[in-house]
């Protein structure tokens, strides 16, 4: 049986509880301010995830401690292992690339690689299991409109504006 661990870090929405197995990031769950772990945890646990708290890997504290601070951490070091068809992991692969700060629409990434549906690009970013790390917040709607986030539009919000980014009424903008 495969070890695995969970920590529970800071990040700009609240906390985020980070599952590693045997030295791979394997899942992401944002947590909005104010909110414990455990419904994260028990989530986990409806999904077969069984972790016990302890020490990750040294250079994911790093990643996420730059990225709190506002240094641009860029694309991690440490190893990912999400789990997801073909086309999914193509399409996590390229949000990878998109630099801390800057934002792509959906059909910008569907265009990129090679796809010819924006909509698939954002059921492919609803199963991202390692939102934050793969940046899937970076990817906005048509017109600057801030698109849907499956853990929320206050977290995609709050990460956004943590990058540089302002919303109103749905909206992005430059600060």
């Amino acid at each position: 049986m495969r070890e695995m661990k969970y920590d529970v870090l800071s990040c700009p929405s609240g906390s985020a509880v980070v599952v590693e197995c045997d030295g791979s990031i394997r899942q992401v769950l944002l947590l909005e301010s104010g909110k414990g772990p455990d419904a994260a945890l028990l989530k986990l646990s409806k999904k077969g995830i069984l972790a016990k708290k302890g020490k990750l890997e040294r250079r994911l504290y790093e990643w996420f401690e730059a990225y709190e601070r506002r240094i641009p951490p860029g694309k991690p070091t440490f190893r990912l292992e999400p789990d997801g068809t073909e086309f999914q992991l193509r399409v996590w692969q390229r949000t990878l690339e998109i630099p801390y700060g800057d934002v792509l629409t959906y059909g910008q990434m569907a265009a990129d690689i090679g796809c010819a549906s924006a909509q698939a690009i954002g059921q492919a970013l609803g199963r991202n299991p390692i939102p934050l790390i793969i940046p899937c917040h970076r990817i906005i709607a048509a017109g600057m409109n801030i698109g849907g986030f499956t853990g929320g539009l206050s977290i995609k919000t709050a990460l956004l504006k943590h990058e540089g980014w302002t919303t109103i009424n749905g909206a992005i903008s430059r600060r």
